[in-house]
């Protein structure tokens, strides 16, 4: 629990100095920091299963980098744990709105689209998941296809 406090207070310090910083800075790169550690102090919170905190490290990540797929991907699948799949859809749908390839976008798409029971759908995603990714040897892949064959089963 301290160490989560620190985090925060370091990650809160972080951001204010970028608020605060003098024109022409090269603020783009503290934010795109700021949200990656977010991201990560999120993916702490789900690992206490602190779900609500993990929405808004997630949130906040995303409002200092609005292009931060994995925010996105992560904001999703704490929905989707929630026993919210359509709003957790609805950001695997914007994280591949900004990139369309993203494998664990598509992989997370993919799942929660066969637990809604849209097999069809979530095939579309395993044949562009195994387009682009690039080996034999593709977790995304595996982990969507071994959902589908139970699913199917």
């Amino acid at each position: 629990m301290k160490k989560s406090a620190l985090s925060l207070f370091v990650l809160l310090a972080m951001i204010g100095s970028v608020l605060i910083a003098p024109a022409g800075a090269n603020n783009d790169e503290k934010y795109l920091r700021a949200s990656d550690q977010l991201v990560i102090l999120a993916e702490e919170a789900i690992l206490g299963e602190a779900f609500y905190d993990a929405l808004t490290y997630l949130e906040q990540a995303i409002v200092a980098n609005p292009q931060n797929v994995l925010a996105y991907v992560t904001l999703g699948q704490v929905h989707q744990e929630l026993g919210r799949l359509f709003t957790g859809l609805k950001y695997y749908a914007i994280a591949l709105t900004i990139d369309p390839f993203d494998l664990g976008a598509l992989e997370a798409e993919a799942l929660a689209k066969i637990a809604d029971g849209d097999v069809e759908a979530a095939a579309e995603n395993l044949v562009i998941i195994r387009r682009h990714c690039g080996d034999d040897n593709c977790a995304e892949a595996e982990r969507v296809d071994t959902a589908l064959q139970d699913a199917q089963a």
